[in-house]
């Protein structure tokens, strides 16, 4: 087939393009070698935030504040346009606003807290540093910021679907994209080839040679575990600087997650010793009677 654009990949970053692309008046296809969003993107911790970890710190080291000011930019450009998308196109994709938490429980994770919240705040973000918090324990200090969110990732692209088959556009799931002559403007899948002007490559870790990326990325698993506390679930969404990291929130209908043990994928003999480890912390830290459910996912970094 021939269309104008082709996408590949349809997570949030491909069918976010397909959308945006179809708006402009392209013809637009999306290929996808599994289902809609059962990739990462459904495997995330489903907060929509610009406060990530110490990113602040990171990026103004290594590129300086412009940069770092440029992805604060985006990343709330980005926030606002799924609130905006979800609101304007009746997503039912559990959207709730929460505050965002890079929090510590130790002395010495305050040094990297403070750092963090300068370098923020240097990139244009209302970040504050606080010592309070609604987890049932306490904390030495955190960089919190307000007005984030959190949603229903899977639901909210199954909702982008809708629109882009509206304008024009189709989707072709569990076909694989196998190669790509940019030059030519072709993509070869298991079920035929694709012409277009416009490629775009949304598969993570690409699989053409492009850049060496697939040289310079590696893959790493990760667990969760959710589960209902004799006390009120947090409201906001928190991760730690502490080791081994740490990252929770809550869901709509009263669990709480609890998220970490990352490790590169493949280099790990028992994932259940990981689970025991997230349950173990859950139960001391929230006083969790038991784990409800359990889930792995792989993410590309």
């Amino acid at each position: 087939m021939t269309v104008q654009a082709v996408v590949i990949g349809a997570g949030i970053t491909g069918l976010t393009a397909a959308r945006l692309l179809c708006e402009q008046g392209l013809t637009v296809a999306v290929i996808e070698s599994r289902r809609v969003c059962s990739g990462v993107t459904g495997l995330t911790t489903a907060k929509v935030t610009a406060l990530q970890s110490t990113i602040y710190t990171e990026l103004s080291e290594r590129w300086g504040d412009e940069t770092s000011a440029g992805y604060a930019a985006a990343n709330l450009e980005g926030l606002e346009m799924i609130r905006r998308r979800a609101r304007d196109e009746h997503i039912d994709c559990d959207m709730r606003t929460a505050p965002a938490l890079t929090y510590t429980e130790t002395a010495d994770g305050l040094t990297k807290i403070e750092a963090e919240v300068e370098a923020a705040q240097r990139a244009g973000l209302g970040v504050s540093f606080t010592t309070e918090s609604d987890l049932p324990f306490e904390i030495a200090g955190a960089a919190r910021l307000e007005n984030q969110a959190q949603f229903h990732p899977r639901n909210y692209c199954l909702g982008l679907v809708p629109g882009i088959v509206a304008d024009g556009g189709a989707i072709f799931e569990e076909t694989r994209a196998i190669d790509l002559d940019a030059k030519a403007g072709k993509v070869v899948t298991d079920g035929g080839t694709v012409s277009a002007e416009v490629i775009v490559v949304a598969s993570h870790i690409p699989f053409v040679d492009t850049s060496g990326y697939f040289a310079r990325m590696t893959s790493s698993r990760s667990y969760a575990v959710a589960f209902r506390s004799p006390g009120e679930p947090p409201s906001g969404m928190y991760i730690s600087v502490d080791q081994p990291i740490r990252s929770i929130r809550s869901t709509g209908d009263g669990y709480t997650i609890v998220g970490g043990e990352a490790h590169p994928s493949g280099q790990d003999v028992d994932t259940e010793d990981r689970y025991g480890a997230l349950a173990s912390w859950s139960q001391d830290r929230f006083r969790a009677p038991k784990v409800d459910h359990d889930r792995g996912g792989n993410a590309p970094v």
